[in-house]
């Protein structure tokens, strides 16, 4: 959880709220780590595992809808890519 909390940008307690929620919504359970008891895995629930597809099917149709329809393919791949290099080299100065 605390490795979905640093690439998220929230604080570890901030997480631990959405981790309550998502339980209480059946989205996700929680697991502990068999080697290290402060760790908690988080394991989408089946019910999870449906959502988590249906948003990416949508997030895909607002992407090409938005990015790659107006674009194109080719450009579309060089924003991602030039977005991607922005992104490493934040974090690589965190």
């Amino acid at each position: 959880m605390a490795a979905v909390a640093r690439e998220t940008a929230f604080s570890t307690g901030g997480f631990t709220k959405i981790a309550d929620r998502l339980t209480k919504r059946n989205l996700v359970q929680r697991n502990p780590c068999a080697d290290d008891r402060r760790v908690t895995y988080l394991e989408l629930t089946e019910t999870g595992v449906e959502l988590a597809n249906e948003l990416l099917c949508l997030v895909a149709d607002i992407v090409r809808s938005t990015y790659i329809d107006i674009l194109g393919e080719e450009r579309a791949a060089l924003v991602a890519e030039a977005m991607a290099e922005l992104r490493e080299a934040n974090q690589d100065s965190k």
